[in-house]
């Protein structure tokens, strides 16, 4: 980690200024030989010209030195404001290798920053997260977890485990009647109990990891012509499916993201759903549909309420769910409409005309998945998967101290107390492993 690295930390494309990173003991000499600049006072921003070691004037740029500490990474760095085309950022790299630098890898810029001890890893980790939120909720939680939230949880909890780790090791000569079996070893085993509800609390969050990082997949689903893709039209905001009177219309299924109350939501308008098709196309169509169906989290079951129930294929059904399932029954502006409340009677049901009321039915679509689906307001921890690895090592590790507790003795309840801190430590980074960081590190972007 003592060479200096070098990297274009903004996006590659025409911009109006490009920003070019750097990192590393050599950051100060080299940004004073660019800008034939003796004093650059630090967390100040400069204006000058950056020439390139044959002295050809690169560009004119705004450039800025932090020192060690006070930096991103921990340690004397610097940036380059150079205009945003992609060439001047080239010759300006490649020019900054010349004098001693390296390109970054991916990531780099973070890693030295957890090495140098600015960030944990759980807070590394939100820096991405931070970059890639698709949505106002994935951001609010990962500025929380950046700010060191998750991480002051499992500080907290990790402090508890090591006290008591250290009244076992108190007792580690005494028989497991004394600890086991007395008052003392009762406490233990409730403070023990408790690490493992709080560990319970924490992953279950993780149900909504995949909604924040990648939005809600909802399938609309229903029998042909009962308003399904009028209903897409009218979350999106813009006519993106055909609407006909013929049935079938819709051959194959339509993917369109959009926000709904801040989340991101990935909507996928299916083929109608019958069992007498028409043709083969219509049934391929079908079957595509239903892989979508399989795989979504929530469902609006869009229904005709002038016409007969639906017959939809028998494996939907189990799919369908009160937590998971809105079923608007549409079209109720038409003669002989009908309340269909005893259809899935346990999922909600409204009763509407999405034509006509198309504010309406964005609202109960939003509401319903805001009511079951969306990151609830008062959890603001998501653990990811790796997370989930670590954690359920820690919560198997606290169980059988607790059975070893009471059972085999003191030193097997001590030596898996050792083992759920190790494995807690994985998270924040306390336990070191090249290979985890050199595979955490690999998702972030070049200059990041």
């Amino acid at each position: 980690m003592n060479d200096t690295i070098a990297a274009l930390a903004t996006p590659h494309g025409e911009s109006a200024i490009a920003v070019v990173r750097i990192s590393g003991g050599q950051s100060l000499e080299i940004l004073s030989g660019a800008f034939f600049r003796e004093q650059i006072a630090p967390r100040r921003m400069y204006y000058g010209r950056y020439y390139s070691r044959g002295g050809v004037a690169l560009d004119e740029c705004m450039f800025v030195f932090f020192c060690g500490k006070s930096s991103y990474s921990g340690e004397d760095s610097a940036e380059i404001h150079t205009h945003g085309n992609m060439i001047i950022a080239a010759k300006i790299l490649d020019d900054l290798c010349g004098r001693g630098c390296r390109l970054a890898n991916r990531g780099e810029f973070t890693r030295r920053a957890f090495l140098n001890r600015k960030l944990d890893l759980c807070q590394a980790e939100a820096v991405a997260d931070v970059i890639h939120a698709s949505s106002e909720a994935a951001l609010a939680v990962a500025q929380k977890q950046l700010t060191g939230k998750l991480s002051e949880k499992l500080h907290s909890m990790g402090d508890g485990l090591v006290k008591i780790l250290a009244v076992l090791e108190t007792h580690i000569d005494f028989t497991e009647e004394e600890v086991g079996g007395n008052e003392l070893g009762g406490r233990i085993g409730e403070q023990l109990d408790a690490a493992v509800a709080g560990i319970d609390l924490l992953l279950s969050s993780n149900r909504y990891h995949s909604v924040l990082s990648g939005g809600l997949n909802v399938a609309i689903i229903g029998a042909p012509n009962a308003g399904k893709s009028s209903l897409l039209n009218c979350l999106l905001g813009r006519e993106r499916a055909l609407v006909s009177p013929i049935a079938g219309t819709t051959r194959d299924f339509i993917a369109e993201r959009t926000m709904l109350g801040g989340h991101a939501v990935n909507l996928f308008d299916t083929a109608g759903l019958r069992p007498d098709a028409d043709s083969e196309l219509e049934r391929w169509g079908m079957e595509k549909s239903i892989e979508q169906i399989r795989c979504a989290d929530a469902y609006v079951l869009v229904v005709d309420s002038a016409a007969p129930k639906p017959v939809l294929a028998g494996e939907i059904f189990p799919l369908l769910r009160e937590n998971n399932c809105l079923v608007l029954e549409n079209k109720n502006d038409l003669p002989h409409s009908q309340s269909w409340e005893d259809f899935l009677a346990l999922c909600e049901h409204h009763s509407l005309s999405v034509l006509n009321e198309p504010e309406r039915a964005k609202a109960l679509v939003a509401n319903f998945l805001a009511k079951h689906c969306f990151l609830p307001t008062e959890v603001d921890i998501v653990v990811n998967g790796r997370h989930v690895n670590a954690l359920t090592r820690v919560k198997q590790a606290l169980i059988r101290a607790g059975r070893s507790l009471s059972s085999i003795g003191v030193e097997f309840s001590a030596n898996d107390l050792r083992n759920a801190l190790e494995a807690l430590g994985e998270i924040t980074g306390c336990y070191d492993s090249e290979a985890m960081l050199d595979e955490l590190f690999s998702t972030f972007c070049v200059g990041k």
